[in-house]
């Protein structure tokens, strides 16, 4: 009778509580500044904190189900993410013991992303611990035209963290909490509402309560903890680990170029991009609002800093394609899609691989540029790389957070079918035809745009002869 009346009339004024005091938490936690180098931690004897407790792992049917698939099926993908685990398990286990928490809750990287900085999912979460856009944003992840910190070991290593520790004051329970992460916070609470019970097993028991992957997550998480912690155990003798991840790092005050760095300092571009994947090129920008460094090899602090001003640049050596998956609905036609991110129907053909006679069908997965607001305008491959120029100078003049110099010293240059015109602030294609004694529709068809498009401070356009 106890236990009824604690799960019928206290747990319902619990979870209420811990709703309200979890929002608190989300806040504080969202507003902890991250640190580019992790603390250290010493493993040897190391408790959790007495407010967190453990991570039970739990050995049942449902755990043995996902030992089996590791050690079978799957087996060539454990053996990739033991691999990879010595590189970051360390550095990732000292941000959970830095805040006091359990931490195993490093392996939920494993299960997540595999280790893999590059990991992106139909759901577009990327990067370590698969944050989707908004929820990185919320916890303090800059994602932007130059910089995509979810790539980031360290960064979005303590971002997960601090998430975990919001849901955790939200649940109470390790299990839930990731659960949550999994699934998100709402669809939990709705569950553990609705069958009263914040036990996960419990939940398990009824059907539907949880979605199917998030069914499995908890017991698919024990069962790479149990691996990873013994892999010679379950017959992984053959495990090549990898170095850890190791580095030293130089604070700059100007935006510099990975490939001319890894040049002064005789390095391959992809060794140190490696070590620096949060940047999507080989552009490292400088912001206002935070420390700004790049990582390198242990024992070239010295040189780095003696070869800074040979490296500085103004834009980007290197372009990188990004892209977003959206997933088709009911009535949407290929314009549609286009308008809506802001790009052309060729672009997206061109992205997809589309033929011009093509069709897209429901529930179709189809890529698209990677940010709704860029100018993704694509008439050649020649005008490509320009359109990407334009992005850049956009992102700097929109967000005056850069401290990089001016891009072109003129207000116009010649370009091969015409001039390019940079964009000044007031001008608008009224302004600038009238500038140049041609008409409105003639530079938006050179630039394929509309008639009425806004246009950006410090974008290029081209003017037609």
């Amino acid at each position: 009778m106890r236990k009824n009346y604690y799960v019928g009339v206290v747990l319902p004024f619990a979870v209420l509580c811990l709703l309200t005091a979890g929002c608190a938490s989300l806040k504080t936690n969202r507003e902890q500044p991250l640190s580019d180098i992790s603390g250290n931690v010493p493993e040897e004897g190391y408790k959790p904190s007495s407010q967190y407790g453990t991570v039970v792992l739990d050995h049942n049917q449902k755990v043995e189900q996902w030992i089996n698939y590791f050690t079978g099926r799957g087996r060539k993908y454990m053996h990739i993410y033991l691999e990879r685990s010595a590189r970051y398990i360390p550095l990732m286990k000292a941000a959970f013991r830095e805040r006091g928490m359990p931490d195993e809750l490093a392996y939920i990287a494993m299960i997540e992303s595999g280790f893999s900085p590059t990991a992106f999912s139909h759901a577009s979460a990327v990067g370590y611990w698969q944050f989707i856009r908004e929820t990185g944003r919320r916890y303090n992840l800059r994602i932007d035209q130059f910089v995509d910190e979810r790539r980031d070991p360290i960064l979005s290593t303590q971002a997960g963290a601090n998430y975990l520790d919001s849901l955790y004051s939200l649940f109470g329970d390790w299990n839930l909490a990731m659960c949550a992460y999994n699934a998100g916070e709402r669809r939990i609470q709705r569950a553990v509402m609705k069958y009263q019970t914040r036990d996960f097993w419990e939940l398990t028991k009824h059907q539907k309560a949880l979605p199917r992957e998030t069914d499995n997550y908890v017991p698919k998480y024990i069962a790479a903890v149990l691996i990873a912690k013994d892999p010679a155990k379950y017959g992984f003798t053959d495990i090549n680990f990898q170095a850890a991840f190791s580095f030293d790092t130089v604070v700059i005050d100007k935006p510099i170029s990975l490939e001319l760095l890894a040049k002064e300092l005789n390095l391959g571009f992809q060794e140190l991009k490696l070590m620096n994947p949060r940047y999507k090129s080989d552009y490292v920008p400088v912001y206002n609002d935070r420390v700004n460094a790049v990582r390198i090899p242990i024992g070239m602090k010295e040189a780095t800093i003696a070869v800074m001003p040979k490296i500085i640049t103004d834009a980007p050596h290197i372009y990188v394609a990004e892209f977003d998956y959206y997933k088709v609905k009911r009535g949407d036609t290929l314009s549609q899609i286009a308008q809506h991110y802001r790009t052309t129907i060729a672009r997206l053909r061109d992205l997809n691989e589309f033929s011009r006679r093509g069709m897209i069908r429901v529930g179709q997965k189809i890529k698209v540029p990677d940010s709704p607001g860029a100018v993704s305008r694509k008439v050649s491959s020649e005008r490509n790389d320009r359109t990407y120029r334009n992005n850049i100078r956009k992102t700097a003049s929109l967000s005056r957070k850069y401290k990089s110099k001016t891009i072109l010293k003129s207000n116009s240059q010649v370009a091969d079918n015409g001039k390019v015109h940079v964009v000044r602030s007031g001008e608008n294609l009224s302004v600038i035809a009238r500038k140049y004694g041609t008409s409105i529709k003639e530079i938006a068809q050179a630039n394929s745009l509309r008639q009425r498009s806004k246009i950006f401070v410090g974008a290029e356009l081209i003017i037609p002869n």
